[in-house]
């Protein structure tokens, strides 16, 4: 993945240049230290702090997976995960979209909604995924604790047509993983379902970047139809094809069976 660049993690060797450590400067400042100044990066765990410079950095850091926080090694990212995840807003929205895909295979309730909604749009406009959408993370978390009545709006459908209209160039790799599942799914048995929850960033720290661009973070699955929904496949038999003969086997003459039978 690529190495994002982000004020808060950067220091330079010269005191005379700017502090990239805090506060806020331009893309060509930034450019213009990167290219006159050793730059360093500095792993976000307070216990370790270790520095190495940027060509390392590239190499062997990782990062929060929903944004832009540099650790040295996975073990200073685990470390500081419980305290990480309650500031990242774009790992709790992450984490609320993976729960709520979970949520529509365990909910019977959810799960006959969202799957009367795939079951008619298929029906009459062809493949496609059931939309949700969530204005904010409150709004998603109060879905998941009561349910059908705390749905902000219903939910939507969306044909693959539509899909590959709203396509950008470059392409979107969400959008394009969801165009897969749509082409690819069995209509009679699973539905598509896309979900996305709006980021509110007014009070984050402009330090967190998050690691996918746009508005909204999404997840998507092939979920399970409910039982009510699952079309059963019959076996077709061909004009032609005539139904198999019933061998019945009896034993032969002289044979203990045949004696047996007798006697009794």
């Amino acid at each position: 993945s690529s190495f994002q660049m982000t004020t808060s993690f950067f220091e330079t060797a010269s005191s005379a240049a700017p502090d990239t450590t805090s506060g806020s400067f331009s893309a060509s400042e930034l450019r213009d230290i990167v290219t006159d100044e050793r730059v360093t990066v500095r792993c976000s765990y307070q216990k370790c702090k270790r520095l190495a410079e940027l060509k390392e950095a590239r190499e062997s850091y990782k990062s929060c997976h929903n944004c832009y926080t540099y650790y040295c090694s996975r073990e200073c990212r685990k470390n500081h995960w419980e305290k990480h995840k309650k500031k990242c807003i774009f790992s709790q929205i992450n984490s609320a979209c993976k729960h709520m895909l979970q949520y529509s295979r365990t909910n019977e309730e959810v799960q006959k909604c969202f799957s009367r909604v795939a079951r008619t749009g298929y029906l009459s406009r062809g493949r496609g995924c059931v939309m949700l959408s969530f204005p904010s993370l409150e709004d998603a978390e109060a879905f998941l604790s009561s349910g059908l009545p705390a749905l902000p709006t219903l939910p939507g459908f969306k044909t693959l047509r539509e899909l590959e209209g709203a396509q950008t160039q470059p392409k979107d790799p969400h959008t394009e993983a969801l165009i897969t599942m749509v082409t690819t799914y069995d209509p009679d048995v699973k539905m598509v379902l896309d979900v996305s929850i709006a980021v509110d960033t007014t009070n984050v720290k402009a330090s967190l970047v998050p690691r996918r661009e746009g508005p909204n973070i999404r997840q998507c699955a092939k979920v399970r139809l409910s039982e009510r929904h699952i079309v059963k496949k019959t076996r077709e038999v061909h004009p032609d094809e005539t139904e198999p003969e019933t061998m019945i086997l009896t034993s032969p003459p002289g044979s203990p069976e045949k004696l047996q039978q007798m006697t009794d």
